[in-house]
C-alpha cells in the first residue's frame, strides 16, 4: 500500500514518538512514498540473500528476483539494495533475528525487535548494508510448546482439521514450523498480524546527504552504534568471567565453561533466554493454545508456549528467563569432550561451576569496568532443574517451577482450564537453568506471595 507521510504519521508516532518528531521537523512532502507491509506469524522478512515482501494472498516474495507481482514503482522505491532489507520500522508485535542451524535442528535467537525498532538502520550511515548471516521472521522463530506433542494418535486430529500435509514435529526445532503452518492456514482464522513501515530510497538519501536532515542522521547513528558498542563491551568484559574462574582454580570441561559464559550474557541482557508467553506480542498464544487443547487434545498439562525473552537486570521486578541444555543457543561453544556423562552428572557439574564463579566474582575488586558483572554475581542466581534429582542435590525438580513462576501455570494460559500441571517431562525441562534475581526467588517461596495466591485462587475457582 503506497502512502504519504501524512497517512502514516500517526502510526509512526504511536510506535516511535522520538523519530516521528524528528521527521516532523523536516516536513516531508508528497515526493516520498511509504509502504505498510503486513506479515502473518512466522513469515520470513529476510535472510542472508534478500528481503521478502508480502502479497495480498498471504505469501511472501523475494525482493532480489524479478517478479511480475512486484510493480516497477515498488522496485524503484524499495530496491535500493535488493540483496538486503530496505530501511524498515516495526509498527507493532515483534521480529526475531536469528541464526538457523538446520543441520543441528536448532535456531539461535540473536535479537528481538519490538514496535519502534528499525531493521537495516546501518544502511543510513553506510553506503552499502553489510551482509549478515541473520534471518528475520514475524514473531518469534525460536518458539516451542512445553508439553510433548509427538503422539501420532493425537496429532492425527490436527491433520484431520488442518490438512494431511501437517508434519508431526520430531524435535523442539520443528515446533515453530508447525506453529507457522497452523497460524497461516487460510480457513482457521488466526488474526495475528505484524505490520512494518518501509521507507523509500529517496527518503534514505535525504537522511544521508541533506544537511537539513542531520538530526535524523544522528538519531540513526546512535541507534546503530548502541548495538555495535554493546557487543564490543560484552567481548571485553567476558574476560572477567575467565578471571573469576582462575581465582577459584577451576579446571572444567570447555563445553561447560562456554555454557556458563553464555548464561552470564543472558543475565546481562545481551542475548535472550526463553520465557513462557504471557501475551500475543511474540506468538499467537490464544490461537495456538486453543488448537493444542481443543484439536490435539492436551488434557493433563498447561499448553505453555515458550519464546525468546530478555532478562532485565535493572528492573527490581524482573521475571526469570530460562536456558535449556536440550536446546543450546550458544553462538560459539566448544564440543563436548566426553559424551559418556549422564545428563544429571553434567548438569550437576554445570551448577557447581556457576556457584564457584559467583564466589570467584566476589573476590574481584570492584571498578567501573566490571560493575555489571559483579552486580550479576551479587544479584542473580542460576538454578538448575531436571525431572529427576541427583545425588549431590544441587539440581531441583522441574515440577517446582509452576509455584516459583506462575507463567508456567494458569497465568501463562490464555484460556480458562481446570487445574493442570507443568509438563516436567517436556524436553525443554530436562536440564533447564533459571536465570533470576535472588530476591524474586525468595519472594516466590513465600506463601503470602501475591502472584502465587492469585494462581491458587484461580485454580480453586476452575476446579
Amino acid at each position: 500500500m503506497r502512502l504519504s507521510w501524512a497517512s502514516v504519521r500517526e502510526r509512526v508516532r504511536a510506535a516511535n514518538p522520538e523519530f516521528c518528531a524528528l521527521v516532523d521537523e523536516v516536513s516531508p512532502g508528497e515526493e516520498f512514498t511509504f509502504y505498510i507491509a503486513y506479515y502473518p506469524f512466522g513469515a520470513t522478512l529476510g535472510n542472508n540473500e534478500t528481503a521478502f515482501l508480502p502479497t495480498m494472498r498471504g505469501s511472501v516474495v523475494p525482493l532480489n528476483k524479478t517478479n511480475e507481482r512486484l510493480g516497477g514503482e515498488l522496485l524503484k522505491d524499495l530496491g535500493y539494495d535488493v540483496y538486503s532489507a530496505p530501511l524498515t520500522l516495526i509498527l507493532d508485535k515483534a521480529v526475531e533475528l536469528f541464526v538457523d542451524h538446520k543441520h543441528y535442528n536448532l535456531t539461535v535467537p540473536y535479537r528481538l525487535l519490538h514496535a519502534g525498532d528499525f531493521i537495516s538502520a546501518q544502511r543510513v550511515i553506510h553506503e552499502v548494508e553489510s551482509h549478515t548471516i541473520f534471518h528475520s521472521a514475524a514473531g518469534c522463530r525460536s518458539t516451542m510448546i512445553l508439553p510433548p506433542i509427538s503422539c501420532s494418535r493425537h496429532f492425527g486430529n490436527i491433520r484431520h482439521k488442518f490438512g494431511k500435509r501437517m508434519r508431526k514435529p520430531d524435535s523442539l526445532y520443528e515446533h515453530a514450523q508447525l506453529f507457522s503452518e497452523l497460524a497461516q492456514h487460510p480457513t482457521e482464522g488466526c488474526d495475528w498480524i505484524m505490520s512494518t513501515l518501509l521507507f523509500p530510497c529517496n527518503f534514505v538519501e535525504k537522511i544521508k546527504y541533506d544537511p537539513a536532515w542531520y538530526k535524523i542522521y544522528v538519531y540513526f547513528y546512535r541507534y546503530a552504534m548502541k548495538f555495535h558498542f554493546g557487543m564490543i563491551d560484552l567481548n571485553l568484559q567476558m574476560n572477567l568471567i575467565t578471571e573469576a574462574q582462575r581465582k577459584q582454580n577451576l579446571k572444567v570441561d570447555p563445553y561447560l565453561a562456554d555454557t556458563a559464559h553464555h548464561l552470564y550474557k543472558i543475565a546481562a541482557g545481551f542475548v535472550p533466554g526463553f520465557a513462557p508467553a504471557s501475551d500475543e506480542t511474540y506468538v499467537p498464544r490464544t490461537f495456538l493454545q486453543n488448537v493444542f487443547v481443543d484439536v490435539y487434545g492436551l488434557t493433563q498439562y498447561y499448553p505453555t508456549i515458550l519464546h525468546p525473552s530478555y532478562f532485565n537486570l535493572q528492573n527490581a521486578n524482573a521475571e526469570a528467563v530460562y536456558y535449556s541444555r536440550q536446546y543450546p543457543t550458544n553462538f560459539v561453544a566448544a564440543c563436548k569432550t566426553r559424551n559418556s556423562y549422564s545428563i544429571t552428572y553434567s548438569l550437576s557439574e554445570q551448577q557447581n561451576l556457576l556457584d564457584e564463579l559467583c564466589i570467584g566474582l566476589a573476590k574481584i575488586t570492584s571498578s567501573l569496568d566490571n560493575a555489571l558483572w559483579l552486580k550479576i554475581g551479587n544479584s542473580v542466581e542460576f538454578c538448575t532443574y531436571h525431572s529427576y534429582k541427583n545425588n549431590q542435590e544441587n539440581i531441583k525438580l522441574s515440577s517446582e517451577l509452576q509455584q516459583l513462576d506462575p507463567r508456567f501455570g494458569a497465568r501463562g494460559c490464555a484460556i480458562k482450564l481446570k487445574k493442570r500441571g507443568l509438563s516436567e517431562d517436556g524436553a525443554f525441562m530436562r536440564g533447564c537453568i533459571a536465570i533470576r534475581l535472588k530476591s524474586s526467588h525468595s519472594a516466590a517461596l513465600n506463601p503470602v506471595n501475591t502472584a502465587v495466591r492469585l494462581e491458587e485462587s484461580e485454580l480453586m475457582s476452575e476446579a
